[in-house]
């Protein structure tokens, strides 16, 4: 076998592997930024929520007061 033939395989090889590479951190920051979007959309859900009680407590009759 030629040096030159082993030497393009090892090429090939490493381009397999470079892709499987890229691949494999692309699903990772893929998997992260999904993540980091789902954490996003639960803060806006719990802020509005939090939101939404202040507004019930701040309307609420003082507890002492009797209406006649």
């Amino acid at each position: 076998m030629p040096s030159g033939a082993g030497s393009l395989r090892g090429l090939q090889r490493s381009g397999v592997i470079n892709k499987f590479l890229f691949l494999a951190y692309s699903f990772v920051w893929l998997i992260f930024m999904a993540y980091a979007w789902s954490l996003s959309r639960r803060q806006a859900q719990i802020k509005k929520s939090l939101e939404e009680l202040r507004n019930k407590i701040e309307l609420r009759p003082p507890s002492g007061s009797r209406s006649s």
